[in-house]
């Protein structure tokens, strides 16, 4: 088969008033000396004035101007991917004098010469990055982020046309953010196309290319996360376009994203019987990994509300089961959130000891209820109850037994598995049986975690995707975090108003800490806008399900049982050691690659992945 590539070196024709100009590979494409053009991979983010995001020197070091990159070689928008995977890539403008206006649109369905198969035009989105100026950046270890403007927000490019943002002057660089969603039913195969750049009405031709793997990503998202929507918090960025439909929308916009909202919409925390309903429908969507009810079991009288959620549930699923419905279950993604980071906020032990022993006695007292149905006994028993450490990690203290609470999930900060003894001790705690149900290991993303994984705004782009392939590899059940929307500035003791399409100081000296998405009515929308780091979140947690993919295709093989992660590992060594990972994203790609490739052979042709995992397991 072919072999997937990070830069191909394709020269690019030219149409209309240059024709017959056909630039060198080993140059950017010159635009009638008005711009030079590049393509770049998603896993890349570049700064305004040019600069690679984390190519940044040490304290000591010069500055250097000449931001010669190996992607400006590549002139193609190149995207490689399975069946149903959202693909982003990037074209990049370098202004070479004032830009008026530029746009990119698609000019037609992309072909596979080949069978004749297309894909539509309709399938790639394009978007324009926005660029924000970051004037206190966090410096950490050996990370050092200058000020600057940084690109985050991507807007549909006909919507910042609109609001003539389509500007760039002289010596900036601008990207387009062009993302394909590959068809469920999209035959294999190479596809070719054409999208049209204009800048200041002189057209030229970009060249697509799109590489499709004979594999599915399953509907099921398998990577659980609980990522809070402030509902509250939203119409400080949309104003007064607030309806019930905003808070829906905004909860299908991050379920799309693959991420999971922590709690329900709001109409559905009005009561149990509305979050009964609610849930009923969140349990039979593949895209929801959880759904909080912390709210309805009270620290005062603990035991009785949870015994009156967990039989509300209970009986809404008996009457599913007598209706013929045999799958769906509302208590596999139930979790109660309640306690967050005790050390921080002096919360005592003992009152983490006391709720969840009440929990734990609620569950075995409805459980009785599902005597017939042994699957509903066990999701029961096994229902999350989370709470989240920062300092203290997973604490010996909090041991829980059949006769003494404790802890059912733990949620350390990330930064906890660093340490290779931290990651044995949550190995440990999964394997627990300590008491019915056993324990579950989450981790969350807060605040200072650098040079671990982080959602900063001046954090390189390859930073939110990698965490997903940390968690695959650690066990991690599942990925919390504390707010998506954060459309204030919390300045130590307040949040207060802030510029969100020119501020992107979201907390104490913290760029983009709690906001991962922008209010879309700014520019007409009924929808959030994304993020390069949401998209790079999303593109993690399919890399995640690629990672699962794989797995399970290399236990299918017969002589190479039990191997799975040991043939992964492979791919982990060269990017990570703990949570301090290999900043390079070219470094990523070609191992992303290698792992597509090795993904279409365990699915496609057996035998070639034999020869492929024999290879990596020879490596040292």
């Amino acid at each position: 088969m072919r072999k997937f590539g990070t830069i191909l070196l394709a020269a690019v024709c030219c149409i209309g008033c240059f024709a017959g100009c056909t630039p060198e590979n080993d140059d950017p494409i010159d635009v009638n000396g008005m711009v030079d053009v590049w393509a770049a991979p998603s896993t890349a983010k570049y700064m305004q004035d040019g600069r690679k995001v984390g190519d940044f020197p040490s304290a000591e070091e010069e500055l250097d101007s000449d931001f010669d990159y190996p992607e400006k070689s590549n002139h193609t928008l190149q995207f490689s991917g399975i069946r149903g995977e959202d693909v982003g890539y990037q074209l990049m403008l370098e202004a070479k004098t004032d830009i008026r206006h530029y746009n990119f649109e698609v000019d037609g369905d992309l072909v596979n010469s080949s069978t004749g198969d297309t894909i539509s035009k309709d399938n790639l989105s394009v978007y324009a990055e926005h660029y924000f100026e970051v004037y206190q950046p966090r410096v950490f270890a050996n990370y050092y982020p200058i000020v600057g403007w940084y690109p985050d927000a991507l807007v549909p490019i006909g919507r910042y046309i609109d609001r003539r943002q389509d500007k760039v002057e002289e010596g900036n660089v601008q990207g387009i953010w062009v993302n394909l969603d590959v068809p469920k039913d999209c035959a294999p195969g190479e596809y070719t196309g054409t999208g049209t750049l204009t800048v200041n009405g002189a057209t030229r031709q970009i060249e697509i290319k799109a590489d499709i793997v004979n594999v599915e990503l399953p509907d099921e998202v398998h990577a659980r996360s609980a990522f809070a929507v402030w509902y509250d918090m939203i119409g400080y960025g949309e104003g007064d376009s607030m309806t019930e439909e905003t808070y829906r929308a905004y909860y299908e916009f991050m379920l799309d994203k693959r991420l999971t909202p922590t709690n329900l919409v709001p109409e559905a925390m009005t009561s149990i019987e509305a979050f009964v309903e609610e849930a009923e429908r969140a349990a039979k969507d593949p895209r929801v990994t959880v759904y909080s009810a912390a709210q309805f079991v009270t620290p005062e009288n603990t035991k009785a509300d949870a015994v009156t959620l967990f039989t509300a549930l209970a009986k809404r699923n008996i009457e599913l089961r007598n209706s013929g419905d045999e799958t769906t279950d509302l208590f596999k993604k139930l979790m109660i959130y309640k306690y967050d980071e005790p050390a921080v906020n002096n919360i005592p032990f003992e009152t983490l000891e006391n709720y969840d022993k009440a929990i734990y006695e609620a569950k075995k007292q409805v459980k009785t209820m599902l005597a017939d149905y042994p699957d509903l006994q066990e999701s029961l028993m096994k229902a999350e109850h989370l709470v989240t450490f920062s300092a203290e990690g997973i604490s010996e203290e909090l041991y829980a037994t059949e006769t003494e609470g404790g802890v059912q999930t733990w949620c350390p900060i990330i930064t906890y598995f660093n340490a290779e003894s931290s990651r044995q001790t949550a190995l440990e705690r999964l394997a627990s049986n300590d008491r019915e149900g056993g324990e579950d290991v989450w981790w969350y993303s807060c605040m200072d975690t650098m040079p671990s994984p982080s959602y900063h705004t001046d954090d390189i782009a390859l930073s939110p995707r990698i965490l997903s392939w940390m968690q695959f590899d650690y066990k991690v059940s599942g990925n919390l975090y504390w707010n998506v929307c954060n459309y204030r500035y919390y300045d130590g003791g307040q949040y207060v108003q802030r510029d969100i399409y020119n501020d992107p100081l979201t907390y104490t000296m913290i760029n983009g800490e709690g906001q991962l998405i922008y209010p879309g009515s700014y520019y007409g929308l009924n929808t959030p806008v994304s993020s390069i780091r949401l998209e790079n979140i999303r593109d993690g947690l399919e890399d995640y399900e690629y990672l699962l993919l794989a797995e399970q295709g290399i236990e299918a093989l017969d002589g190479y049982e039990g191997k799975g992660r040991e043939v992964l590992g492979k791919y982990f060594d060269s990017l990570y050691t703990g949570l301090v990972y290999n900043r390079d994203h070219a470094v990523f790609d070609v191992q992303l690659d290698s792992l597509l490739e090795l993904l279409d052979a365990l699915y496609n042709d057996t035998d070639t992945a034999k020869t492929i995992i024999d290879g990596l397991m020879q490596e040292e």
